[in-house]
């Protein structure tokens, strides 16, 4: 149950079930919520390699110069965190990629929380940073103070955990007809609002004239639960029109 859920949190949950599982013969194997663990984590350090090397190769649009002023530079990351997993690879995966050794401009990372406290992900991705073999050597103050100058968590959750007030609602609804771009209100889309209604209002110096990559790392199937909710607005302001092969309406054919 979600009482539950918050009371004994996810990694103990799936512990018991996997006890569970195993007095019963069974041989269980335990895969944390959103991939958050040692392994899940390389996804998203691969995929920050993957933006270096677009960074990259951007000077081969840009002439033959390949030197550092003819990159494209990444002032900050921004990007949805519900369980560290992300948080983890992209923190890790920046301070390696973006090392001094490769003449790269080092972006500041911000995760934006939509559940639990900073203090909860920053210990997280500590466990799923030691899994991958990361801090061995420090304490534990000393790892969460690197791991504080990697990347900056910001308390986005709100109303709590997929809860959503109106204005939410009607930002993810304005971005998608806008852009074409889908973002749901329980991930993605709840991060999204907090970066732009209040991170960037308060820190407006720190990101003026910056270059910000937004990352959306999905949450589509939050939708659902919100359709109910969102509905109603969408069928009077949607520029969609759907054909009436029925005639249901009375009258052209055709409704909105």
């Amino acid at each position: 149950t979600p009482g539950e859920y918050g009371r004994f949190g996810s990694n103990a949950l799936l512990k018991k079930v996997c006890g569970d599982l195993q007095r019963m013969g069974k041989v269980p194997y335990l895969i944390n919520v959103g991939g958050s663990n040692g392994i899940g984590t390389w996804g998203y350090i691969d995929a920050i390699d993957e933006v270096v090397s677009q960074i990259t190769s951007y000077s081969q649009n840009v002439g033959e110069d390949s030197t550092n002023e003819s990159l494209i530079n990444i002032d900050h990351i921004v990007f949805a965190c519900g369980s560290g997993g992300t948080a983890a690879g992209i923190s890790c995966g920046v301070a390696l990629a973006f090392s001094n050794e490769r003449n790269l401009h080092l972006p500041k990372v911000h995760a934006i929380g939509v559940c639990d406290s900073p203090e909860y992900f920053y210990n997280e991705i500590l466990n799923i940073s030691r899994e991958l073999g990361l801090f061995q050597q420090d304490s534990y103050d000393d790892a969460i103070a690197k791991l504080k100058s990697w990347v900056t968590i910001h308390q986005g959750r709100g109303l709590g955990y997929s809860i959503n007030t109106k204005e939410e609602l009607e930002f993810c609804k304005n971005f998608s007809l806008k852009t074409g771009i889908v973002i749901d209100p329980v991930y993605t889309g709840k991060a999204l609002f907090h970066f732009a209604t209040k991170v960037l209002p308060e820190y407006p110096d720190e990101f003026q004239n910056k270059n910000v990559l937004f990352w959306h790392t999905g949450g589509s199937l939050g939708m659902y639960e919100k359709a109910p909710d969102m509905i109603e607005s969408l069928m009077t302001t949607s520029q969609l029109v759907r054909l009436d092969m029925y005639n249901k309406t009375g009258d052209s054919g055709t409704n909105t």
